[in-house]
């Protein structure tokens, strides 16, 4: 009795698998596929204006300083790398006097390889600051390479504190001086 149980059951299995085997003969299989695609690489800075408040004529140097922040955001999927910049226009002008741009320094923050944040989580292994600038290197035509990214898992924003000191000279004539400052990121 046991053994005409087993041989049923090993009947049965054999059915089956045929079945099986059958359905398979007429199988057809398709392609599962799902796109990802890039963003960009854009720059950003918290406010429009860096407002570096203001002096009265002095005999004596003054200084005066604001901070702000730029933020990079390379969303473009394809760890390819980045350089940002901030480019000053020229002097401080009112129009009619200057300040020289010698006059300004750049304190890049040195938290996290000079990176406030890098919100995407990953560390900032690759990413990198240039570094403070002090008074006396600018001048009119100075371009500040201030984060850059090499092509190695770098997808992320990335953060950038940077306080701007300018020296205002002594006995300086009275004005509202500007300078524009662009930050691009390539």
């Amino acid at each position: 009795m046991e053994n005409k149980k087993l041989i049923s059951a090993v009947a049965a299995l054999a059915v089956v698998a045929n079945l099986g085997l059958a359905g398979l003969a007429g199988a057809s299989s398709q392609t599962a596929q799902a796109a990802v695609t890039g963003g960009s690489l854009t720059s950003t800075a918290s406010s429009s204006t860096w407002d570096l408040g203001s002096t009265e004529v002095a005999l004596t140097d003054a200084t005066l300083s604001a901070s702000t922040n730029f933020k990079i955001s390379d969303l473009r999927g394809a760890d390819a790398g980045f350089s940002s910049i901030l480019e000053f226009s020229g002097n401080f002008s009112d129009g009619t006097h200057t300040i020289n741009l010698a006059r300004v320094s750049l304190d890049m923050d040195a938290a996290a390889n000079g990176l406030s944040s890098d919100t995407d989580g990953d560390d900032t292994t690759g990413v990198s600051t240039g570094g403070d600038i002090g008074t006396s290197t600018l001048n009119a035509t100075y371009d500040v390479t201030f984060i850059t990214g090499t092509a190695v898992d770098r997808v992320g924003e990335y953060t950038e504190d940077i306080e701007m000191s300018l020296v205002v000279p002594k006995a300086q004539e009275a004005g509202t001086y500007s300078t524009t400052v662009t930050l691009t990121a390539s």
